[in-house]
């Protein structure tokens, strides 16, 4: 009869990257698969099929080890290529996205891999609050107002993202963000913005900055001076960690208001208040008051261009348009308003 092709079967005795035996269809055997485990581990032979006593040992030496990646879904032809696949960037990262999600689902963060039995589990993580300390410190802290804090929604152990508006959007985890608000250069911000075109107050030394934060200290007013938004796309994720990423089992499209998206969607979802009537909105004026009111939004348009402008040319724009304006008031027997007017009674002089 003719020989069966073989086919491989995943012996699981590792978490992701495991060994694939030949497995051979003898009618009337079954193999178990268990036991060919054990005794890989124990560095005997494991293909048996078409072997004599003799020349078991030689033919299992020539063979390769296979092996399979559950996690990435990979053939390995080798323990060269199993190892070089598990110190892999790759396959480091679908672990964290793993433990992450493992974590997520109230597991904690189980190491992957072989664990002895009766290994304890490592407790779930907890981040570290810029309000804790804060409040723990001795340094004096000034500008929280300027503080905004960003708590992911759907994942509790994610840092908290803190950036400061103040700063030049200074931005970072509870640590990075405390040293900046120690530091020299956001005190002296501080200080500048609260004491405007004073003298006293600019380019001053460390100490004096110090000084002054401790005059004038906010740590027993951080839950009341930070804002805090707690949502998932506010929150700057890294990347794979977006609960939408497909890693995650999302859709891999990210919410139109995710911070992902900033600059790349518009705001459809609202539209945009109109300030002037569109062109073909526009109807000639049916009485002297609706063309008072076009003249009107003419003449503010006009100021607003030549502001813009600005310089000798910005007046002498000005100065023609009021001229214009006269003239139109004149010819539609329209009362002369505000600085016009008087230039109007000198025309006529």
């Amino acid at each position: 009869s003719q020989r069966k092709r073989p086919t491989y079967e995943v012996i699981d005795v590792d978490d992701f990257v495991q060994p694939k035996f030949e497995k051979i269809e003898i009618e009337g055997y079954e193999q178990d698969t268990e036991d060919l485990a054990q005794i890989q581990a124990l560095g005997l032979p494991t293909d048996f099929s078409g072997m004599s006593s003799g020349a078991a040992t030689s033919s299992n030496k020539a063979a390769k080890k296979k092996f399979w990646c559950s996690l990435c879904e990979c053939e390995l032809t080798s323990e060269i290529a199993r190892d070089s696949h598990i110190k892999g960037k790759a396959h480091q990262k679908k672990i964290s996205i793993h433990n992450q999600k493992k974590s997520d689902q109230g597991h904690g963060h189980q190491e992957l891999g072989r664990r002895p039995a009766g290994a304890r589990a490592t407790t779930k993580k907890i981040p570290i609050s810029l309000h804790t300390k804060i409040k723990e410190t001795a340094e004096p802290i000034i500008g929280l107002e300027h503080i905004f804090e960003f708590i992911a929604e759907s994942n509790d152990e994610m840092e908290p993202h803190y950036e400061c508006r103040l700063c030049n959007g200074t931005k970072g985890i509870a640590n990075g963000m405390y040293s900046h608000l120690t530091g020299k250069a956001h005190r002296q911000a501080v200080i500048e913005l609260r004491n405007p075109d004073d003298p006293n107050f600019i380019n001053l030394s460390q100490r004096e900055c110090f000084n002054y934060a401790m005059e004038h200290l906010e740590n027993g007013e951080v839950d009341d001076l930070i804002t805090t938004i707690k949502n998932d796309a506010d929150f700057p994720w890294p990347k794979g960690f977006e609960p939408w990423a497909l890693e995650n089992e999302g859709t891999g499209v990210a919410p139109p208001s995710s911070k992902q998206n900033l600059g790349l969607t518009k705001p459809f979802q609202q539209k945009r208040k109109e300030i002037l009537p569109a062109p073909n909105e526009l109807t000639p004026p049916l009485s002297s008051e609706q063309t008072a009111e076009y003249l009107n939004l003419y003449g503010e348009l006009m100021d607003r261009v030549a502001e813009y402008i600005g310089g000798k040319e910005g007046d002498k724009l000005k100065a023609l348009h009021d001229k214009e304006m006269i003239f139109l008031r004149q010819e539609k027997n329209l009362p002369q308003l505000g600085n016009i007017k008087s230039e109007a009674s000198s025309a006529k002089d």
